[in-house]
């Protein structure tokens, strides 16, 4: 293929519709969309999943660094060792681990992130109780970002290589 001719892609969708059905009738949720997938974005996905998946293993195994057990931390240190049996047996704890690991990651694709040690609630409850300030926390932090950065980048493009330059990158730099 000559320098500067069009990739063709791997797969085009043309005229994508999507339809969720429930409540006994279907509601349109995406209709008429086109789109390519290159070769690049098919190599991008496939470098990812072997990112995610070693990403996954240890976010699991976080779950025994607990000190001690993960059992104590749920039971507590005064538990009695009936109950920590029925905790052990309840949890699947007393799986090999490749079981405990296949049920965790099937849990967290569909959403069912357990529930929390402290609380008794479900993590994604949890989370998304949290969603709200999160998203208001980095919206604000954005907001600070772009009033401090956009007058010190215009001040330091005005004066290259001087003091007043050189201060200000620094000053971003630890920032």
């Amino acid at each position: 293929m000559a320098d500067g001719a069009a990739v063709p892609p791997v797969l085009s969708v043309r005229n994508l519709s999507v339809t969720f059905t429930g409540s006994g009738r279907d509601v349109p949720a995406v209709r008429g969309i086109d789109f390519d997938v290159h070769e690049g974005e098919v190599l991008g996905i496939a470098q990812l999943i072997p990112v995610l998946f070693l990403a996954s293993i240890g976010i699991w195994a976080m779950v025994y660094a607990v000190p001690g057990s993960p059992v104590g931390a749920i039971v507590g240190e005064n538990a009695t060792p009936e109950q920590i049996a029925d905790t052990i047996q309840r949890l699947g704890l007393d799986r090999p681990l490749y079981e405990q690991y296949w049920f965790w990651l099937r849990g967290a694709v569909i959403g069912d992130l357990g529930e929390s040690i402290q609380s008794r609630e479900p993590v994604l409850d949890l989370i998304l109780t949290r969603v709200p300030a999160t998203i208001q926390l980095g919206l604000a932090a954005i907001l600070v970002g772009l009033v401090l950065g956009v007058p010190v980048a215009i001040v330091s493009a005005l004066v290259p290589g001087s003091w007043i330059d050189r201060a200000l990158s620094g000053w971003s730099a630890l920032a």
